[in-house]
Parts: structure tokens; sequence; C-alpha cells
């Protein structure tokens, strides 16, 4: 293999060579296309050399800042399954960010599939347990799914932040809003006296 001949910074070097004889070529170009170096060699999709799938190491194929901005922009003009993949994207090169996180699970939302969307939501919860609108979305989105125990749980940790700020915090706007909208679609507590 090429690759274990040259060693990764060899095959890249090979790599740079090889893009730097193609007019108008770039390293970038390269890598983001798979082309790579002795035909196909760092990350080629079968063109032949050592190639494959992959990029060598923890090369990114995606710009996660990029992907996010094109996802949010789908996901307002209600392209979810793009931006649904555009996030996915982003989430290669940043895997643990509640931002991302939470946004693809609205995608999710929007293409119907709330089993998707909560387990999105749960997974920027728990790198953010304190996310306001994964918290919101994430009770809305369990009481949908008839898992109303979950849901009054979220709940529960959204009104005691909503407590715990008394109205005077930075998040307070939002607290409120996600507690009266949470509280609206799950109804009144169990035991409640109407």
């Amino acid at each position: 293999m090429m690759i274990m001949r040259l060693g990764q910074f060899g095959a890249a070097m090979a790599l740079a060579g090889a893009l730097a004889t193609q007019p108008g070529a770039s390293l970038a170009q390269g890598l983001n296309t798979g082309q790579g170096a002795a035909g196909g060699g760092v990350g080629g999709r079968g063109m032949g050399g050592a190639g494959g799938d992959e990029l060598p190491g923890d090369a990114m194929r995606y710009d996660p800042v990029i992907e996010y901005k094109h996802g949010v922009a789908d996901l307002q003009a209600g392209r979810f399954a793009r931006a649904d993949d555009e996030f996915g994207h982003s989430l290669q090169a940043d895997p643990a960010n509640a931002d991302t996180l939470y946004m693809r699970g609205k995608a999710k939302t929007g293409e119907g599939d709330l089993k998707g969307a909560e387990k999105f939501y749960e997974k920027a919860l728990k790198v953010d347990p304190l996310k306001i609108p994964a918290l919101r979305e994430s009770a809305l989105t369990l009481a949908k799914l008839g898992q109303a125990d979950k849901a009054q749980a979220r709940f529960a940790v959204l009104k005691a932040s909503n407590d715990a700020c008394g109205g005077t915090c930075r998040e307070a706007p939002a607290l409120k809003d996600a507690v009266t909208v949470v509280q609206a679609a799950l109804g009144p507590p169990p035991g409640a006296v109407n």
C-alpha cells in the first residue's frame, strides 16, 4: 500500500505533488473530492493506488460551521431532509455540539421522524443538560410519542430551572416560554384538582 510505504506525511506530500501538477487544483480540492496521490492514493475512491473511502487520520471532509449554516437555511426553508444531512455533516466534524444535535432533532421533527428527533434531543441534553430548547422540544416530542412520564421529567427540569431563575436570569424569557408551552401540551399534572 502506498500509505504504508510513505507513511501519512509522505502520502500527503505525494498528494500535494500530484495536485500541484494539475492546473487550478489545490490540496483542499483533492481532499474534498477524494482525489488522491498516484491515481487514488489518500482518500481516493476506487481509482487505483492505496485509496479507500476514508481520509487518513482525523481529516475532515466538511466544515462544521458552513454545514450548520446551510442546515439552518434549509430548515427555515422547509427542506428538512437536506437540513438533516447538513447537520449530520457538521456533526461528523464536531460530534458533541449541543446546538447542532438539537438542530438535527428539529430537522428530524420536520421529516416526521419523532423517534429520531428524540434521539438527537437526548444527545444534546447529554452534552448540555440545561439546554432550554432541547428540554422543551424533547418534552413535546416525548408527549407525542406517548411517553408522559419522561415528558413530565423534562418539564420538571424546565420548571425547576425557571423557579431557580425567578425571572431575573438572562434565560428568563426562554424558560418562561418553554414552561408555558410544555405545560399547555402536557395538560394538568397527574392528580391535580380541576
